[in-house]
């Protein structure tokens, strides 16, 4: 899959050794744009979100995030073209994410696939979830990339806006998305909550699509909100 998120605990440092790549999970693959080190990686569960299209600028919510999303093939560095939700990549293919934020949030970035592995790929490229106002992030980072390993199906990726941090945010995806018997082999140590996972499932989700902004995230007012975005890996 598109191995945006596996969700096991990874630590990403400056240099990456082969010996540490061959040691990792199934998932998404981060990579420097040179040399070909890697480390692997892996992402959680898929729900329905409203595609706003058509609206003129003067109609356009005020944002509260852009998200753009480019990718390149095998032999690019991730970065060469815009890549649109449902497209279709292959094994090998690269990509990165570009974050900037107009007010000051927390952002959460699940990826998760149809074996059930999940990471969040912001503490995964080893940034904060805290952004301020005109702050602008690259993921995995302005040097590297995420890549696709062999392991093929849907990658989902969730983008969660909040106002405040969600720190228990990770184990309601676990337990929304992961049986009891996955979670204990997968999950490594987090705990999880006895919280309903509704308390956290988005109170508004609009996404206005842009030439110049990519994916554009407003929460309308509300404390948080998500919205999908699908990789299909083949």
């Amino acid at each position: 899959m598109f191995k945006p998120i596996v969700f096991i605990t990874l630590l990403l440092s400056a240099s990456f050794s082969a010996q540490a790549s061959s040691r990792i999970g199934k998932g998404v693959i981060v990579c420097p744009d040179d040399p070909q080190i890697c480390i692997g990686v892996n992402p959680v569960a898929l729900l329905d979100t409203q595609t706003v299209s058509g609206i003129s600028k003067a109609q356009q919510p005020v944002t509260d995030m852009d998200i753009r999303y480019h990718y390149s093939d095998a032999s690019g560095n991730g970065k060469a073209d815009k890549l649109d939700n449902g497209k279709t990549l292959h094994s090998g293919d690269k990509f990165t994410i570009e974050i900037s934020a107009h007010e000051d949030l927390y952002v959460y970035l699940y990826h998760f696939d149809s074996h059930k592995q999940l990471n969040e790929l912001v503490t995964l490229s080893g940034q904060s979830n805290h952004l301020k106002a005109g702050d602008k992030r690259t993921l995995p980072a302005k040097n590297k990339h995420f890549r696709l390993d062999d392991k093929t199906g849907t990658e989902t990726l969730h983008t969660i806006v909040s106002k405040k941090p969600l720190s228990n945010l990770e184990s309601l995806y676990h337990k929304k998305v992961l049986g009891e018997a996955q979670i204990q082999r997968v999950s490594k140590g987090v705990t999880v909550g006895t919280d309903s996972v509704k308390k956290l499932e988005p109170i508004a989700e609009s996404i206005v699509e842009k030439a110049d902004a990519g994916r554009v995230i407003s929460c309308l007012k509300a404390d948080h909100c998500r919205e999908s975005f699908i990789i299909y890996h083949r």
